[in-house]
């Protein structure tokens, strides 16, 4: 209330730029030390007192896992910036009955050798094992909503390819072929064919198939990833192209695939191997 008697509308801080909060002495507390601000102490108007400012704001890009994070720390996930407001270890996630967020477009956003480290839900990247001279461009969907470990999931692109065109021998029992060989860059899960030809050396059978090699001659396990090649021709037949496919195996970032060739009788031989090696979802 004014001198005279009227009474005066207080300011709206939300529409003035500055708002009075009193004359120096009784309406600012006394005290208070550098750095400090003054705060609201109850819902009073103009019941002030001295206290910290808040927190400092810090940007730390991507969120990763691992770190505690502090109040008015601020992080990207899944394509949105959070601020934390408690310390935590948990990742951020959406506010219950908040407004949709809308994600940037599902293009493809990069193209390297290694995925995003904080992917969003839908991104998608060209993964490749040479920026200047690849040997294969797989592109990936990131699906966030999936279930499984890997939710990098293969939507298209060129298989990793190895050809050997040498005619090999064949000992009785099981082999690990020296070529071809393929190491996969990441762990997931693949489709793997082979494809070779084969030469009896007598009436039997020559059995190939892929596997991770991890010791040479180790047998692997046959099953819908081998085929047999029953031979009825003499020694020196042709038998011709035979393929096995494995539509889904996971290995391990770092593995080698390798043929595996099984002959049944001796002077068999194998050329043309042909190993190929696609993604069907990565971690």
């Amino acid at each position: 209330m004014s001198s005279n008697g009227s009474t005066r509308a207080s300011p709206d801080p939300v529409t003035t730029d500055w708002v009075p909060i009193g004359p120096p002495g009784p309406g600012v507390p006394a005290g208070g030390t550098q750095g400090q601000a003054l705060i609201k102490k109850t819902g009073t108007d103009y019941d002030l007192q001295w206290g910290n400012a808040g927190a400092d704001l810090i940007y730390d890009g991507d969120y990763a896992s691992g770190p505690t994070y502090k109040d008015g720390e601020i992080v990207v996930y899944n394509g949105v910036a959070y601020i934390c407001t408690m310390p935590t270890s948990s990742p951020p996630s959406a506010w219950p009955g908040g407004p949709p967020v809308t994600q940037p477009p599902a293009t493809v956003t990069g193209y390297g050798t290694s995925l995003p480290a904080s992917p969003y839900d839908g991104q998608e990247y060209v993964l490749v094992d040479s920026v200047t001279n690849p040997t294969y461009q797989w592109r990936l969907r990131y699906n966030a909503g999936s279930s499984s470990t890997y939710k990098w999931e293969f939507i298209g692109g060129a298989p990793a390819e190895v050809l050997s065109t040498d005619q090999v021998s064949v000992p009785v029992g099981w082999n690990v072929t020296a070529a071809p060989r393929i190491t996969v860059p990441r762990n997931g899960e693949y489709s793997v064919e082979t494809n070779v030809y084969v030469w009896p050396g007598a009436v039997g059978n020559v059995v190939y198939a892929h596997g991770p090699w991890t010791a040479a001659g180790a047998q692997p396990a046959v099953g819908a990833n081998a085929a047999t090649a029953n031979v009825a021709a003499g020694p020196g037949g042709y038998l011709g192209i035979q393929t096995a496919r494995d539509p889904r195996r996971f290995f391990s970032a770092g593995e080698v695939v390798a043929m595996f060739c099984y002959a049944g009788v001796a002077g068999s031989s194998v050329a043309n191997r042909a190993l190929r090696v696609q993604p069907v979802r990565l971690g």
